[in-house]
């Protein structure tokens, strides 16, 4: 049996040897090096890697740009079966990793929701900054809803819009360790 270990780790590389990493298990419960409990998921069934557009800032006039709040929201959307948070990292135009939001998997429940607030977007360079998200679960389930959020209230004028998430790979039917 093949399981993905996600743990807090003090290096990002680290960090993605973990996760990538494989590691055999007897039991569905370990402790880790940073005594971090960890619940074993033997059976994913399904899973996606989702692309989502982060706009830190737009153009106005020639060659000025507004700086934006910008924000990722996920839904579940299925109504009886959780899904698994694996990862949530955040990109600079640059294509380089800026954060990673979540350190271990994370379940969200039925028709829950959560929201990751873009680090950073004043000192941003360029408009062209992403999450990339991975998710898993245990059972084949509505896909979430993805969405970056942007907006801003300069002065006295308000804008707000919203970009969509794609899929930009399936994922395969892996075991991951959920965080308690």
């Amino acid at each position: 049996m093949v399981f993905v270990l996600l743990t807090s780790c003090e290096n990002e590389s680290v960090r993605q040897q973990a996760k990538i990493g494989t590691l055999a298990q007897s039991s569905n419960t370990t402790t880790t090096s940073s005594n971090r409990v960890t619940q074993a998921v033997e059976k994913i069934a399904t899973g996606e890697t989702i692309y989502v557009p982060i706009y830190p800032k737009i153009y106005h006039l020639e060659n000025q740009t507004l700086d934006l709040t910008a924000a990722l929201s996920i839904r579940n959307t299925d109504l009886e079966n959780p899904i698994i948070l694996t990862s949530v990292r955040y990109y600079d135009s640059n294509g380089k990793l800026v954060k990673q939001y979540i350190d271990c998997a994370k379940k969200l429940d039925p028709l829950a929701s959560i929201d990751f607030l873009a680090v950073n977007t004043r000192q941003a360079k360029g408009i062209g900054t992403s999450f990339i998200i991975e998710w898993v679960a245990e059972k084949n389930v509505n896909p979430p809803i993805l969405e970056g959020v942007m907006l801003s209230t300069v002065s006295t004028q308000g804008i707000s819009f919203t970009s969509v998430g794609r899929v930009i790979q399936n994922s395969n039917p892996v075991s991951v360790k959920l965080c308690q």
